[in-house]
């Protein structure tokens, strides 16, 4: 049994969509592709990325963190900010990411409420992108 047939388990694809942060529809044409046979989708370049940096050729899959109440979007705030308060530097949203878990998109979200609050200050774009306590 593989990896990821342990993970999800007996759990419904709606129920990893959720826990990935994806669309069930993304998550059924990740596994079986847009023509339906049963490899995976490799065709999007996130996709490829994690097929090569993971280890013994799994895919790993995002691990999404609750942001959908007020409480659990404040609860990754302050996550988020405790982990900014202990780096001596500024920090790329991916090292955050790795740190915490949840998203890419869940991290961007969270960090721009977070510049908007003033309490976090971003420098650079794109790849060069940082952020840091304000």
């Amino acid at each position: 049994m593989s990896t990821l047939e342990t993970f999800v388990g007996n759990m419904s694809v709606a129920t990893l969509a959720e826990i990935v942060g994806l669309d069930v529809d993304v998550v059924v044409e990740r596994i079986f592709g847009k023509a339906g046979a049963l490899t995976p989708a490799l065709s999007s370049a996130p996709a490829r990325q994690a097929a090569k940096s993971s280890s013994a050729g799994q895919m790993e899959l995002p691990v999404a963190r609750g942001t959908r109440t007020h409480a659990k979007r404040a609860e990754f705030d302050t996550a988020i900010f405790d982990f900014l308060r202990e780096q001596t530097e500024p920090v790329r949203a991916r090292a955050i990411k790795a740190a915490l878990g949840g998203t890419s998109a869940q991290v961007r979200t969270r960090l721009h409420a977070l510049i908007e609050a003033g309490q976090v200050r971003q420098s650079g774009q794109a790849a060069g992108t940082r952020y840091a306590l304000r």
